[in-house]
């Protein structure tokens, strides 16, 4: 059994897939780990690529494909019944990590601290040339004393592509086929929330690992629409945890309040009007701006594409 597994989800990645790979065969460990990946039936040379490097690597790579696409979450799924290692980490086929001793660090801290379900730490957004868009140098852990799961209910801070997690307390505090029911749009933040409801959390504050924007990126796309849905399903996994495991630091109200907010002033952006007063409906806050908003959303959105204003 290896110490690690590296989950790494594939689709139509073969400009970065090699790029990632090559990312993990770098890393210098003194312990063992196994890379799975899973091409949910790519168009392109993404699998070619991969088998390529499982034929050169084949004690350490291991490539599996689905007889038809299954989408995102499934591919974990396939790839977590796979994995068999105490420690999993994750990298999807279009980021890489920037430090050759970003595993090392991680796993050093976790097997010397058994209190701590997950790592996670600095990063980098690059966009499709692997040019630098931000360095991100985050700050939400401070204070917390590694006890995450109230400021992530609220909001999400950490990068997927840094993150290492105990198994144990992954399977203590998770059931993946609810991710499947509820379908669920992305697995680290429901993964996320259920790790640190049940173990303290830390964050390495050196940068591991660069994150690619893409136009077709699903937290980041610039389609409205496809923008839209990821938002909700990040409500509906908030709503999920919540009940599964309370409110944290944060009420109800917060959480929604903050996820309203988000959803509405896209709409405001975007110029769907429909979208906004829908939103506007539901968002409660005291101020005089909140009340405007809330009992006249037509207005109010009227008034800001007038003025050119987003927020």
């Amino acid at each position: 059994m290896t110490d690690v597994s590296i989950l790494m989800p594939a689709y139509n990645h073969e400009r970065f897939i090699s790029q990632a790979i090559e990312s993990v065969l770098s890393q210098q460990t003194d312990f063992s780990y196994e890379l799975l990946i899973n091409d949910d039936c790519s168009t392109d040379r993404t699998r070619e690529i991969a088998l390529s490097y499982a034929e050169r690597f084949p004690d350490k790579i291991t490539v599996m494909f689905p007889q038809k696409n299954e989408g995102l979450m499934k591919s974990y799924g396939r790839l977590l019944s796979h994995a068999s290692s105490p420690y999993i980490a994750i990298l999807e086929s279009d980021d890489l990590w920037t430090d050759t001793h970003k595993l090392q660090k991680q796993l050093s801290f976790l097997a010397s601290h058994e209190e701590y379900g997950l790592c996670v730490s600095d990063y980098r957004t690059i966009d499709e040339a692997g040019a630098v868009i931000r360095s991100f140098q985050k700050t939400d852990d401070e204070g917390l004393d590694g006890n995450w799961y109230g400021k992530l209910l609220y909001g999400n801070f950490v990068c997927a592509a840094t993150i290492v997690f105990r198994r144990r307390d992954f399977e203590s505090s998770c059931v993946f086929s609810d991710f499947l029911a509820n379908g669920f749009m992305t697995f680290d933040l429901p993964l996320l929330l259920g790790v640190s409801s049940v173990s303290k959390c830390w964050y390495i504050h050196e940068t591991t690992a660069s994150y690619r924007i893409l136009a077709s990126s699903i937290s980041h796309n610039a389609d409205y629409e496809k923008n839209r849905c990821f938002e909700e399903s990040v409500y509906d996994i908030q709503k999920y945890a919540m009940e599964k495991y309370g409110t944290g630091s944060y009420s109800a109200e917060e959480i929604k309040k903050a996820r309203v907010f988000s959803l509405m002033n896209k709409a405001l952006v975007a110029r769907r009007r429909e979208d906004f007063v829908r939103y506007a409906k539901e968002y409660r806050d005291e101020s005089l701006k909140g009340f405007v908003i809330n009992h006249f959303p037509t207005l109010f959105y009227a008034q800001h594409v007038a003025r050119g204003i987003t927020s």
